[in-house]
């Protein structure tokens, strides 16, 4: 059998923030690699996000590694980002084969591009839209 003892036990708070000098870091370099040439080469040059940002060590300064993954919406592909915060011009780009699930309003607006695309356009509503009455337009979730 163990003995209780009667302890005096102070109350412990916990305080926790965002680390700071990613998010500034992020903020900062975001613009700067959706236009990189390496970036641009790989998916193009309008409409990327920067859908994750890693800065690996976590003082920030221009020695600081970090990781992004930008992705193209429009067409799903993305790439990866590797370098150094203060050397932007040896950044490595590679593309990525992994395709994020589309959020609701991407999926609609996916949708809605099809849509005014002429051919799938007479494919639905044309004349032979009676091929498509089995088709479903289908949303994860749904």
């Amino acid at each position: 059998m163990s003995e209780h003892t009667d302890l005096d036990i102070e109350e412990i708070t916990v305080h926790v923030e965002p680390h700071l000098a990613e998010t500034k870091v992020r903020d900062q370099l975001a613009d700067e690699l959706l236009g990189h040439r390496y970036v641009c080469e790989q998916l193009g040059e309008t409409g990327l996000k920067l859908a994750t940002f890693d800065l690996l060590d976590k003082e920030g300064g221009p020695a600081s590694r970090f990781r992004a993954t930008i992705v193209d919406p429009d067409t799903g592909r993305q790439a990866v980002a590797h370098g150094q915060v203060g050397v932007l011009d040896e950044v490595t780009v590679s593309p990525s084969a992994i395709r994020p699930v589309p959020t609701d309003d991407e999926f609609d607006q996916a949708i809605e591009l099809a849509l005014r695309d002429e051919k799938f356009a007479e494919l639905t509503q044309g004349p032979m839209s009676g091929h498509m009455s089995g088709c479903i337009l289908w949303r994860q979730g749904s």
